[in-house]
């Protein structure tokens, strides 16, 4: 844990409530269009709902997978490797015309329809966001990481208007409204990216001292230990 005067603590918390609200922006907007998206691209009912259960299949083994290997594979690696992943999936999706290519494209990309910030990249935030600062500030941290989230989701929501702003006001084709809100999609995880390049050193899980600590002598072991048994009892009295 880090003094609460280094300067790399509060700076990986200003990232971090950032990459937060960028995120939670990113999943309002593609929690209202991904089903909007895909219906305008021919897909049925059925296909549409195959799809984004692929999309948070991915960010549910993700999430599974950086519980138990993302200390060990390394924070910053973890979420930069996430974000790329998260971009790449939601070009490929874009550009999806099959349900077969659709799906594997959303499972890559973690690609979450149901609109509120869920997946790995959420569980190595919280994992790092207790070490940016004192112990007795982290109720402070957590709020406002909580705040930056509903913020993000609630302005993504908003901006899910934009495809039909782009049709009416600039004459932009419907699916290529689409695809052109969705390449903003895939600009935000670039951005997702760049942030957690930023991250000190700090975001990295502490590492265990292997050193022995030091050993008890008999007698203070007699203090400090329980005593149980009756042969310690009438020792001791």
């Amino acid at each position: 844990m880090i003094p609460p005067e280094t300067p790399a603590g509060p700076r990986d918390r200003r990232l971090l409530l950032t990459t937060a609200f960028v995120r939670a922006f990113a999943t309002g907007l593609i929690g209202v269009l991904l089903g909007l998206y895909l219906a305008r691209r021919g897909f049925a009912a059925r296909d549409i709902g195959i799809v984004i259960g692929a999309g948070l299949s991915g960010a549910a083994v993700s999430a599974l997978i950086v519980t138990f290997l993302g200390d060990k594979f390394g924070r910053r690696r973890a979420l930069i490797l996430l974000t790329l992943l998260a971009g790449t999936g939601g070009a490929a999706l874009m550009l999806s015309a099959g349900i077969a290519a659709a799906s594997a494209a959303a499972f890559l990309g973690m690609v979450n329809g149901m609109g509120r910030d869920r997946g790995a990249q959420l569980v190595l935030e919280q994992a790092i966001l207790p070490g940016t600062g004192a112990a007795g500030d982290r109720t402070r941290a957590f709020a406002w990481y909580n705040v930056m989230q509903d913020v993000g989701h609630a302005l993504g929501g908003l901006a899910a208007a934009l495809p039909a702003l782009l049709q009416s006001t600039f004459g932009v084709e419907e699916v290529a409204a689409f695809q052109s809100v969705f390449g903003l999609y895939v600009a935000l995880m670039a951005l997702q990216a760049l942030l957690y390049m930023a991250l000190s050193p700090v975001a990295e899980a502490p590492v265990r001292s292997s050193v022995p600590g030091p050993r008890i002598d008999p007698e203070s072991r007699r203090i400090v230990l329980p005593c149980e048994s009756p042969d310690c009892l009438r020792s001791t009295a």
